[in-house]
This record gives C-alpha cells, sequence and structure tokens, in this order.
C-alpha cells in the first residue's frame, strides 16, 4: 500500500513540474511575442491561459498581442469568451486550445461575416489538441496566417480531437503547405507526409493529395514507394536524394506541385540530387507548379546520371513559369521530345542570314559594323540562347531588342552581353528581359562605347510595381568594362567558337522551347 502510495505522489509531482515548466515556456514565448513585435501596451495580454480570475484583462483592442491558451483550466462559457474576444480580429503571438469540452471554436469572431481573421503566428503557432466534444472550426477556415518574411510557415497543428471534421482545401487553410492533422474524425482530403520512410505507412492508401510537401532519402527500389502511385497533388517542397531510383514514376500520376515562397527567399522548392541511377523524370501527367505567393520559384536537377534526360512536355511544365530560377540542369534532352509545335526556331549564323521572323534563335547573337541594316529582324525575338555580341556598330539604342524575354547563355566561360566598340551607343536598354539563364558568371561587358554612355550600367530597365523585385532578382549582372568599371581584354574567338561547341547539348534552350507551346502558328526554320 505504501508502494502504492509513493507511486501516485511522484506522479503527482512530475505532473506539477510538467505543469510548472510547461508555464515557464509559454511565460517566455510571450515575452518573445512583446519584444518581437510593436506591441501596444494597451492591447498585450500578459497571462499565459485565460480563466475567469484572467479574462477581465483581455485587451479591448483590434490588434491583441497574445498567446491565447484555453484549455481544461478554462472555467468561462462559450458566450464569456465570445465577449471578451468580440473586438479582436488580429491576434498577435499564438493560440492554443486543448483537453477542454468545448464543441466550437466561434468564440473567435471576425469582424465581417466570412471574413478574415489575421494571425501573425511566427512567435508560436497555433495548436488545437485533445478537446473531445470539438466538432465545429469555420472560424480557422479564414484564419489568415501571416509569418514575418524570411521565416518557414508557423506551426499549425490539429491533432486527436475525435469528434471533428477538417477539411484542408477549405479557403485560407488551401494555401498552407506544412500541417500536421491527425487523430480526428476527418483529417482532410490529403495525406500528411515529409519525409519517406521504406515502409508502408498505414494511413496512406489511396491517397491523391500529399500534404507537408515529399521527401525521400535514401530509398532504393521504386516497389518501396508504389504505395504513392494515387497522388496527383502535392502540397508543399519536393527534395528526392541518394536514392537508387531510375525515375520518378512511383508518383506517374502527379499533376501538379503546389508551393508557397514569398518574395526573394531563396528556398529551393523542388531538389532533385544526387541520385545516380536516374535517367528519366517520368511525369507524364504532370501539368503545373502553382506557388500561392508572388515570389520566386527555384528548383535543382543535380548530380544524376549522365544520360538523364527531359522530354519537352516535361520542360514545358516544369519551366513554364515566368518567375522560374534554376540553380543547376544537369540534363539534356531526351531523343523522344516530341513535336516542336508552334515555334519559330532560327540557328544564328549571321545577321545578313537570318530570316525575319525567329522567336528563338540559338548561338550567340552577334551584330557588326554593316548589320546596322537588318537590325528590325530581330523585333520579334523572345529567346536567345548564347552571347549578345554589339560591336564596331553605328548603333546609337538597342531597341529594337525590346521583345527579348529570355537570354541562356550555355558555354560556363562566356558573358552574357558584350557591347563594345560602338561609338554612337549612349543608350542600351531592354525593356522586355523576364528571366536569365547561365551555368558561368552572370557577367556583361560594356566597353569602348561613346563616351557619355548611359549610368548607372543596367541593360535592363527597372520597373516599378509589385514584380520589380522578382524581375531584378532573375535578371540581375554583374557589370564591367571602360563604360561600366575596369577595362578587361576581350577575346571575341573563343566566345564565338564556345556558343558553336555548345549548339549540339542545347538541354536548356528546351526550357524556353517548351514556354511556348500554346501559340497559333508553326514555322521550324534550320
Amino acid at each position: 500500500m505504501k508502494t502504492f502510495s509513493l507511486s501516485i505522489f511522484c506522479i503527482f509531482l512530475l505532473f506539477i513540474l510538467f505543469r510548472y515548466c510547461s508555464s515557464l515556456n509559454l511565460s517566455k514565448a510571450l515575452q518573445n511575442v512583446f519584444d518581437s513585435n510593436s506591441c501596444e501596451k494597451k492591447c498585450m495580454f500578459n497571462y499565459t491561459e485565460i480563466t475567469s480570475k484572467t479574462i477581465q484583462f483581455f485587451p479591448k483592442c483590434e490588434v491583441v498581442c497574445a498567446i491565447i491558451v484555453i484549455d481544461s483550466r478554462t472555467d468561462l462559457a462559450h458566450e464569456k469568451l465570445e465577449k471578451a474576444f468580440k473586438k479582436m480580429n488580429f491576434l498577435v503571438g499564438g493560440l492554443r486550445i486543448e483537453n477542454t469540452k468545448y464543441t466550437s471554436l466561434s468564440f473567435i469572431t471576425t469582424r465581417f461575416p466570412n471574413g478574415p481573421f489575421n494571425f501573425s503566428c511566427s512567435d508560436y503557432g497555433l495548436f488545437i489538441k485533445n478537446n473531445s466534444e470539438l466538432n465545429e472550426i469555420d472560424v480557422l477556415y479564414r484564419f489568415n496566417m501571416i509569418r514575418r518574411e524570411g521565416l518557414k510557415e508557423c506551426n499549425f497543428e490539429v491533432e486527436n480531437n475525435e469528434k471533428l471534421e477538417i477539411f484542408c482545401y477549405t479557403n485560407y487553410l488551401d494555401h498552407y503547405m506544412n500541417m500536421k492533422i491527425f487523430g480526428n474524425k476527418r483529417d482532410c482530403d490529403g495525406c500528411q507526409f515529409g519525409e519517406v520512410d521504406v515502409y508502408k505507412p498505414n494511413h496512406m492508401d489511396n491517397c491523391d493529395t500529399l500534404v507537408n510537401g515529399l521527401k525521400v532519402f535514401n530509398v532504393t527500389g521504386e516497389g518501396d514507394l508504389s504505395y504513392l502511385s494515387t497522388v496527383k497533388v502535392i502540397k508543399g517542397n519536393i527534395e528526392i536524394r541518394h536514392t537508387t531510383l531510375q525515375n520518378l514514376s512511383f508518383i506517374s500520376k502527379l499533376e501538379r506541385i503546389k508551393v508557397q515562397n514569398e518574395g526573394i527567399d531563396e528556398q529551393l522548392l523542388i531538389n532533385i540530387h544526387d541520385n545516380p541511377n536516374m535517367t528519366r523524370l517520368g511525369l507524364p501527367n504532370f501539368q503545373d507548379i502553382e506557388n500561392y505567393w508572388s515570389g520566386i520559384i527555384r528548383v535543382n536537377f543535380e548530380n544524376l546520371h549522365p544520360d538523364f534526360c527531359l522530354t519537352l512536355p516535361e520542360l514545358n511544365n516544369f519551366f513554364l513559369q515566368s518567375d522560374l530560377s534554376v540553380e543547376n540542369l544537369d540534363a539534356k534532352l531526351c531523343e523522344d521530345y516530341g513535336n516542336l509545335e508552334d515555334i519559330v526556331l532560327c540557328i544564328f549564323i549571321s545577321m545578313e542570314e537570318l530570316p525575319n521572323n525567329c522567336e528563338i534563335i540559338m548561338g550567340n547573337l552577334i551584330i557588326e559594323g554593316g548589320d546596322e541594316d537588318y537590325v528590325t529582324k530581330l523585333r520579334v525575338l523572345e529567346f536567345l540562347f548564347g552571347s549578345l555580341i554589339i560591336q564596331n556598330t553605328t548603333l546609337d539604342s538597342i531597341g529594337f531588342l525590346d521583345s527579348l524575354h529570355y537570354i541562356t547563355v550555355l558555354n560556363e566561360s562566356s558573358p552574357v552581353a558584350m557591347i563594345i566598340s560602338n561609338p554612337n551607343l549612349k543608350y542600351a536598354k531592354m525593356s522586355g528581359i523576364w528571366n536569365i539563364l547561365t551555368r558561368g558568371e552572370r557577367l556583361a561587358i560594356i566597353q569602348d562605347n561613346h563616351p557619355e554612355f548611359y549610368e548607372p550600367c543596367q541593360l535592363f530597365r527597372i520597373y516599378v510595381g509589385s514584380y520589380v523585385n522578382y524581375r531584378e532578382y532573375r535578371s540581375n549582372l554583374t557589370y564591367t568594362g571602360s563604360n561600366c568599371g575596369k577595362r578587361v581584354e576581350l577575346q571575341l574567338e573563343d566566345i564565338q567558337s564556345g556558343a558553336q561547341h555548345h549548339l549540339g547539348a542545347c538541354v536548356v534552350l528546351i526550357w524556353t522551347l517548351a514556354c511556348y507551346f500554346t501559340k497559333n502558328y508553326i514555322n521550324v526554320l534550320f
């Protein structure tokens, strides 16, 4: 009997210690909320739980800084909570609701019917756990989860609420990628995933949507992943590394990848690397990559099998996004690449021989003295695969290149642009550039042009608007040469020969060709 009593006493002490530590952690987290945000003192709730004793101090503010904890010690009726929270429509901090008997979260309201409830959640997050009677969370679907720029998504956990059905693709929840939702009566319409184990998880049967992205590490054999064969949508980042996979056919039904990247955060959203046996992508049904925010999309294909190749449809669907950036593309074009539909493609030999309707030029575009009368041929040029070289001309502007949107340089030793020895050229701007892709240094050499050459050296016009930062990011170059800084020694012959050497292995070309699958006319020129 004494042993039993001692055990009970020890358990009680452990419980008290746990509650104390939890309270201490919450206090530290709450102080961090106050320190990290510009909170009005009158709108700060300086308590770590909601009870009949603390509710009287809850701020009557629209914007409240707090970590709201509603748990088994909350001794308030639903109506009392609703009255206390009535004015609040923006919470900065965190929300934890656990071990309660409440049936609904409707005590949290929004200013307008069906309007958003703003929640700045970076400092703590949202936790709804072990609420045995909870069955209605409509307000949660209107939570606009706001994170500070550069930080990962907030903690979002809804677990073990046995009467709750939660739908993860409703309103604002559809924008959220990384959620932990388990043990409820209904857990979304998809499957929680993340890092792959080699065994088959019990909850993965017949999944058409993965939440939390997909991470496949150190997996051998495609059979281990066959339970993913029904997946059509992946929400979140993808990384596949150190496997013996030959392709991604274990997700052959995949149609769409949804990611969330805001601003110019340089995270890799799709990273497929260090898979030495991978020779094909194997995604015949893939359609597009969707970014919920207006940020950049960066992908990486690196250290795969030397014969790894991509088909035109695969390149089209992966690289069509106008704000896509590539870190590495260790690939080549598959021999069965399909039809080059709706594309006017020209191999550059000289300006004189160039047709006048080229949308795509392969090879260095070289404009020299005597070519001035031919530059009007370039007014429909949109994609260049090679360096832009303008030398020894009488041109006074390069406005004829305003339709050029993409430049891809395949020779690692070549600059992106060389504009040299054009004595009349004061102004060199291209207004249409959206993206520059190069395997070498992102360099432009501007030298020996008009002494009053436009400064600062910037080939691509800076626009005002919400997309300006992304365009600057994708078209950024380092400028050098006598018009921009230090004079450089030029070796034009090396650049010309390098371009011809790389024409046969023009992988990145297909990235651009794919971007124009949807045009209305076809004329392929060789």
